[in-house]
Protein backbone atom coordinates (compact mmCIF):
# COMPACT_ATOMS: atom_id res chain seq x y z
CA UNK A 1 0.00 0.00 0.00
CA UNK A 2 1.71 3.42 -0.72
CA UNK A 3 0.56 6.23 1.04
CA UNK A 4 0.45 9.99 -0.99
CA UNK A 5 0.19 12.97 1.31
CA UNK A 6 -2.46 15.35 -0.18
CA UNK A 7 -4.21 18.84 0.72
CA UNK A 8 -5.02 18.48 4.11
CA UNK A 9 -8.99 18.16 3.56
CA UNK A 10 -11.78 16.15 5.81
CA UNK A 11 -13.84 13.19 5.62
CA UNK A 12 -17.51 14.17 4.61
CA UNK A 13 -19.00 12.16 7.20
CA UNK A 14 -16.83 12.13 10.55
CA UNK A 15 -14.87 15.53 10.21
CA UNK A 16 -11.27 13.81 10.62
CA UNK A 17 -8.19 15.18 8.77
CA UNK A 18 -6.74 13.57 5.68
CA UNK A 19 -3.31 14.32 5.28
CA UNK A 20 -2.49 11.31 3.38
CA UNK A 21 -4.47 8.58 1.26
CA UNK A 22 -3.87 5.04 -0.27
CA UNK A 23 -5.74 2.89 -2.45
CA UNK A 24 -7.66 -0.65 -0.66
CA UNK A 25 -6.58 -2.67 -3.52
CA UNK A 26 -3.16 -3.34 -1.50
CA UNK A 27 -0.78 -2.48 -4.69
CA UNK A 28 1.94 -0.67 -4.81
CA UNK A 29 1.13 1.59 -6.97
CA UNK A 30 -0.15 5.57 -5.86
CA UNK A 31 -3.47 6.04 -5.41
CA UNK A 32 -5.16 7.65 -8.96
CA UNK A 33 -8.81 9.51 -8.65
CA UNK A 34 -11.67 7.02 -8.81
CA UNK A 35 -9.39 5.04 -6.65
CA UNK A 36 -11.36 3.86 -3.23
CA UNK A 37 -10.12 4.55 0.22
CA UNK A 38 -11.24 3.99 3.76
CA UNK A 39 -11.36 6.63 7.07
CA UNK A 40 -9.21 5.83 9.33
CA UNK A 41 -11.35 6.99 12.14
CA UNK A 42 -15.11 6.27 11.28
CA UNK A 43 -14.28 3.34 8.48
CA UNK A 44 -16.65 4.39 5.99
CA UNK A 45 -15.67 4.07 2.21
CA UNK A 46 -14.43 7.06 0.08
CA UNK A 47 -13.74 7.53 -3.59
CA UNK A 48 -10.63 9.79 -4.63
CA UNK A 49 -11.55 12.65 -6.69
CA UNK A 50 -9.35 14.44 -9.06
CA UNK A 51 -7.06 16.29 -6.36
CA UNK A 52 -7.29 13.60 -4.43
CA UNK A 53 -9.43 14.17 -1.80
CA UNK A 54 -12.27 12.57 -0.51
CA UNK A 55 -16.07 12.21 -1.52
CA UNK A 56 -19.02 10.23 -0.33
CA UNK A 57 -19.41 7.69 -2.58
CA UNK A 58 -22.69 7.66 -4.94
CA UNK A 59 -25.91 5.20 -4.44
CA UNK A 60 -24.39 2.91 -6.95
CA UNK A 61 -20.72 3.32 -5.71
CA UNK A 62 -22.28 2.09 -2.04
CA UNK A 63 -23.52 -0.90 -3.11
CA UNK A 64 -20.63 -1.65 -5.26
CA UNK A 65 -18.30 -1.44 -2.56
CA UNK A 66 -20.08 -2.73 0.34
CA UNK A 67 -20.21 -5.91 -2.45
CA UNK A 68 -16.49 -5.71 -2.85
CA UNK A 69 -14.60 -8.33 -0.37
CA UNK A 70 -11.17 -5.94 -0.09
CA UNK A 71 -12.86 -3.06 0.71
CA UNK A 72 -15.06 -4.51 3.15
CA UNK A 73 -12.01 -6.27 4.67
CA UNK A 74 -10.33 -3.07 5.10
CA UNK A 75 -13.54 -1.43 6.68
CA UNK A 76 -14.01 -4.03 9.43
CA UNK A 77 -10.42 -4.15 10.15
CA UNK A 78 -10.62 -0.55 10.97
CA UNK A 79 -13.96 -1.43 12.54
CA UNK A 80 -12.35 -4.02 14.81
CA UNK A 81 -9.35 -1.88 16.24
CA UNK A 82 -11.64 1.07 17.13
CA UNK A 83 -13.89 -1.83 19.49
CA UNK A 84 -10.34 -2.86 21.11
CA UNK A 85 -9.47 0.61 21.90
CA UNK A 86 -12.57 1.56 23.52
Amino acid sequence: MTMTNVQPHSCPYCGHLFEAVSDVDGDQTAPRPGDVTVCIECASPLILTEGLQVRVPTPVELLELTAAPEVMQVVQAIAATHRKDS
